[in-house]
Order: structure tokens, then C-alpha cells, then sequence
């Protein structure tokens, strides 16, 4: 086999590791496994569905006679919370997002010159055929 479509096969296979790796099968910390879960919870309709219910939820209290400014003040803390975890969360994704295609990018690149190299390869072989056929 040719030297380089061997390190082709051996770059495909790297490409494949890191896609089995970036999808599940790694050792990860406890806290990134609880903010990847956060994050992928967040965007599902069950999340919509649950902040929905919690906002209305706190309009309730005012029913029950706690003050309006009370109920106004928690409820505008814990939205400010909220969308500071939820920037943080968003970075972290396209952190991880960048990382993963930086890594796909130079494996591409990689693929790419082996690619240039097989059609090198492959056009010396037609120029030797066509000369062995003249002969």
C-alpha cells in the first residue's frame, strides 16, 4: 500500500477516535457533564414548558398575600441569575464548539494534502501505463 494513502487511512481513523470521543465517550468531569446536560436541556420545549409554569407559579404568591414588590423583586433576581447562567452556559458551548472544529479543521487540512498526494500518485501512474501501453 502506498505511503500515502496509508497515512490517509491512519488520518481517517484519528478522525473517527476524535468523533467517538467528542461524542460521549470521554472522561469528563462531573461539572461539565452536569452543564453539557444543563445546556441541552435548556433548548427542549420541557424547559420552556417548566419556566412558563415557574413564572406564573410566582404570581400566585401575590394571591396568597405576599406583596407584589416582594414577589416582583425575587422574581427579577432569579431572572438575573438566570440569564447570567445562561450566557455562561451559551459561552461554554461555543467554546467547546470552537475547539472541536479547530481540531476537525487540521485533520481536514490533513486529508486534503493526502488527497493532493493520491492524485500525484495516481496521475504518475496513468503517465507510466500510458508508456508502458506505447512500448
Amino acid at each position: 500500500m502506498p505511503t500515502g494513502l496509508l497515512s490517509f487511512y491512519e488520518r481517517a481513523l484519528r478522525v473517527s477516535i476524535y468523533y467517538a470521543i467528542l461524542y460521549g465517550m470521554s472522561k469528563k468531569g462531573r461539572i461539565e457533564n452536569a452543564s453539557t446536560r444543563a445546556t441541552e436541556w435548556i433548548g427542549t420545549p420541557a424547559s420552556l414548558v417548566a419556566h412558563t409554569m415557574f413564572f406564573v407559579a410566582c404570581f400566585f404568591f401575590v394571591l396568597a398575600g405576599v406583596p407584589l414588590d416582594a414577589v416582583l423583586l425575587i422574581l427579577t433576581t432569579a431572572v438575573s441569575l438566570e440569564a447570567i447562567y445562561l450566557a455562561i452556559f451559551i459561552q461554554m458551548t461555543v467554546n467547546r464548539n470552537t475547539r472541536s472544529l479547530e481540531e476537525v479543521e487540521e485533520d481536514i487540512e490533513e486529508i486534503q494534502e493526502d488527497v493532493k498526494e493520491i492524485e500525484t500518485m495516481w496521475m504518475r501512474y496513468q503517465k507510466m501505463w500510458r508508456r508502458f501501453r506505447a512500448t
